[in-house]
């Protein structure tokens, strides 16, 4: 199809025109508004997206592909509950063996974007499950091995376990700097300071504008009492415009730093606004 060469290339705009002559009457009308869907979400008009989705759906109720395209809209949106509601109808779909129109999606992958939705929402025994029933399928699946490890410790559970699927994250992808970010975390959680600094200063090192990795390593900076290092990392951290649940964490800790009553930390709020 010419607007997949025209896309390939980089011209979503020819892309779209394309679509968009499409007759109304042909066959490939609902492969052409799913293609316009996913232009439409990458170049960030999502509001657009969920609405040719949603319709796409409510056409085609058997297929996965639209209701799990239409969770990457709503996930996209931090709309977490559309988002939940999208993923499951994918993955009850995809379990039942709903035709998948030539694309493959593997059933792993519908799980783990479920589970993230149910972390995203509170529901940590929901995401376990989903997170453990996609690793069963996907044993060394680094990404798998990732986020439930770092979301074991993030929930203080288990970290024995944590750091062992991290541990063999790291070895099946040593240059992953977030994989490298959580297991210097669970180590920095379990107590191993230099083990925990080391690895997260090279985290860092390789991925220095993000916000979490320097908000972990002021964090470590801190136990060992290097406090005004500690504070550098978190002002760092929170120019970097955090996720709102680590501009929390951010935020408290600079507040902690700022009562110290030796006031060793020296801590700059130049950048918060008023009221925090």
């Amino acid at each position: 199809m010419m607007a997949e060469v025209q896309q390939d290339e980089g011209h979503p705009q020819a892309a779209r025109a394309t679509l968009l002559r499409m007759p109304a009457g042909s066959p490939l009308m609902p492969v052409a508004a799913f293609k316009l869907a996913l232009i439409d979400n990458e170049s960030d008009h999502l509001d657009e997206a969920r609405d040719k989705l949603l319709a796409l759906v409510k056409d085609n109720p058997e297929l996965v592909l639209p209701v799990s395209e239409l969770g990457n809209t709503e996930a996209s949106r931090k709309n977490w509950q559309g988002a939940f509601a999208a993923y499951d109808k994918a993955v009850n779909l995809s379990r039942a063996g709903a035709p998948l129109r030539g694309v493959k999606k593997e059933y792993w992958s519908l799980l783990f974007l479920r589970a993230v939705t149910s972390y995203e929402l509170g529901n940590w025994p929901k995401a376990k499950a989903d997170l453990k029933e996609a690793l069963a399928l996907q044993p060394d699946n680094p990404l798998l091995l990732n986020f439930l490890g770092y979301s074991m410790t993030e929930q203080h559970e288990d970290l024995a376990e944590a750091e062992r699927l991290l541990r063999k994250a790291v070895e099946l992808d040593p240059d992953d700097a977030a994989i490298r970010d959580s297991l210097g975390w669970v180590m920095v959680e379990r107590g191993d300071l230099k083990e925990g600094t080391q690895l997260l200063e090279r985290a860092v090192a390789q991925t220095p504008e993000d916000p979490e990795v320097n908000y972990h390593l002021g964090e470590v900076y801190w136990r060992m009492g290097r406090h005004r290092e500690a504070v550098d990392h978190w002002n760092l951290a929170l120019e970097l415009k955090p996720e709102p649940r680590d501009e929390k964490l951010i935020r408290g800790a600079l507040a902690r730093a700022g009562n110290l009553p030796d006031k060793q930390a020296s801590v700059s709020l130049s950048g918060l606004p008023a009221g925090k």
